[in-house]
């Protein structure tokens, strides 16, 4: 494959089959030194295939640096590499079938799987393991070369290629969100009981419990007009609710509306099966 040249300095751009965008700015790294992809020139899934070009910039001049990259993608790791102390300025930087780092669990298999999402972790470290900077790099396949996002790793703590402030759930990984919040699945239940003359039931959700707990639920009276709201309460945090009947002899249903919490990510409006009650 001809070599391809994709600059990440400019605005985003469409080369070759290669999508890339506009990382930020040098400016206001939370340490001088800085590590960063500055170019994809090539795509391959075999050893040593993919590179790039990468500069090192604000290095002392003691050393003792480490250039630590990692490569993961769907539980594996396929590269753990200790590449030494770099100098200041642009280097060529390669995907390699490379664990120099230290011992590797899962450690994947090459060539990489084509159509595997991956991340580049690019982290420069003093002393060993002592994390200085760190950028992240994701791409759609090996093959492909499509970036996800390419940033510094601060950016996307939750490495769900949406970087803050763009990201409302900045650490819950929403993955093919554009909020970067996962969507929760919820179920909304209502019963009635005749002896009470009580409507009751639960707001469910398995995956994000907090988006069920002290959220609130109305009750309505379906009719031929607009529906009647009978009533309204919060969840308990077992997201029970009851609501008291001041109605007749007619159908009702329940709703929860959406709920976006930063902790826990996103739910859509719900809305009960319609019951009677007489």
């Amino acid at each position: 494959m001809p070599l391809l040249k994709t600059s990440l300095l400019a605005v985003p751009v469409l080369v070759a089959g290669l999508v890339v965008a506009a990382p930020p700015s040098d400016a206001g790294p939370t340490t001088p030194e800085i590590w960063k992809v500055v170019s994809v020139d090539q795509v391959g899934c075999t050893d040593g295939a993919f590179t790039m070009t990468v500069r090192f910039a604000n290095l002392d001049m003691t050393g003792g640096y480490t250039a630590h990259t990692m490569v993961t993608g769907g539980g594996k790791t396929y590269m753990n590499e200790d590449a030494g102390s770099p100098p200041n300025g642009t280097e060529d930087w390669s995907f390699y079938n490379q664990f120099s780092y230290g011992p590797t669990p899962h450690q994947g298999t090459w060539p990489i799987p084509h159509n595997l999402d991956l991340r580049a972790d690019f982290r420069l470290e003093r002393p060993k393991g002592t994390v200085l900077y760190s950028w992240s790099l994701a791409i759609d396949g090996c093959h492909t070369g499509n970036i996800l996002y390419d940033g510094p790793t601060s950016a996307d703590v939750d490495a769900d290629n949406v970087p803050v402030p763009r990201d409302r759930c900045p650490k819950v990984k929403g993955l093919g969100q554009p909020n970067g919040c996962p969507l929760v699945g919820r179920r909304l239940t209502l019963s009635y009981s005749d002896r009470a003359a009580k409507f009751h039931g639960t707001l469910l959700a398995p995956r994000g419990p907090k988006l069920a707990r002290h959220q609130s639920v109305t009750v309505w009276l379906a009719r031929s007009g607009p529906d009647l709201r009978i009533g309204k309460d919060l969840t308990d945090r077992r997201g029970k609710y009851v609501v008291a009947k001041v109605a007749a002899d007619a159908r009702y249903y329940a709703t929860a509306p959406p709920v976006l919490k930063p902790s826990a990510g996103k739910a859509e409006k719900e809305k009960s099966r319609s019951i009677h009650a007489p």
